[in-house]
């Protein structure tokens, strides 16, 4: 794999996994990679502090409301559609 390309990638907003897509690997190991790489990546939702977590779900159920696909609001907030799916989920 490519440590530039992955990193490329990444900073263009893709997600560990469809980055992982890409190379035909696990989200967990583009992760990996990326951190001991010195990338500092995005928030999980297990990391939000409260407010965070408050922000990003607003914006995800505003997106949603546009009818936006998961898959295109998870490029616009950084996350991945089963993310985003998770939050809907959880917003509700």
């Amino acid at each position: 794999m490519d440590n530039q390309k992955i990193i490329q990638l990444y900073e263009e907003g893709k997600s560990c996994e469809e980055i992982a897509r890409y190379f035909d690997c696990t989200s967990q190991n583009i992760s990996k990679r990326l951190r001991r790489l010195g990338v500092q990546t995005r928030h999980i939702a297990g990391y939000y502090t409260p407010e965070e977590l408050k922000q990003v779900r607003e914006k995800i159920s505003q997106l949603r409301s546009q009818n936006l696909t998961y898959q295109e609001i998870g490029e616009i907030v950084g996350l991945s559609d089963t993310s985003v799916w998770q939050h809907l989920k959880h917003s509700e």
